[in-house]
């Protein structure tokens, strides 16, 4: 993560643009999906970005990056405790992969399978960690979100 924040920031240079981290990119993909958690607009960005960091990296770093901005006071409460629940599971890249490898050495013969349900099996645990975070944070959206969700599992099952 540092080595690809680093290209970014000379990259940025280069061409005369203010620095930028990963994370600050994609946490505009999750922007959506804090504030249907029930976190306020001015800290979803923030949310947006654990959650990112916890999707493409790792949930680790993750909630380290969550106890330093709980430490230095950037969320409240509400939006620690959402965050918190978002976090929760092994819905990452590298857990897919992993279970991807583990699989395909299990079962040879079935690789196709497995690597299809992998990436459904992905999207569930991380629907299942926002819908738990969801409840926590006693979104209105809830309803609508849980909603979403099972259409679009249905969706990625066919």
């Amino acid at each position: 993560m540092e080595a690809v924040n680093t290209l970014m920031n000379a990259l940025c240079s280069l061409l005369g643009f203010p620095s930028v981290t990963i994370q600050y990119l994609l946490s505009y993909l999750f922007v959506p999906v804090s504030l249907a958690m029930g976190v306020s607009w001015e800290e979803s960005r923030k949310v947006g970005e654990l959650v990112a960091v916890k999707t493409f990296f790792d949930e680790f770093i993750a909630y380290h990056q969550l106890g330093e901005m709980k430490r230095r006071g950037l969320l409240s409460n509400r939006s620690v405790s959402i965050a918190t629940y978002a976090l929760c599971g092994f819905s990452n890249l590298a857990s897919l992969g992993m279970m991807v490898a583990m699989l395909a050495a299990l079962m040879p013969h079935r690789r196709h399978v497995t690597s299809k349900l992998a990436f459904r099996s992905f999207v569930a645990g991380s629907m299942a960690c926002f819908l738990t975070a969801s409840v926590a944070g006693g979104s209105a959206l809830f309803k609508v979100l849980s909603l979403f969700f099972v259409f679009l599992f249905t969706v990625l099952t066919l």
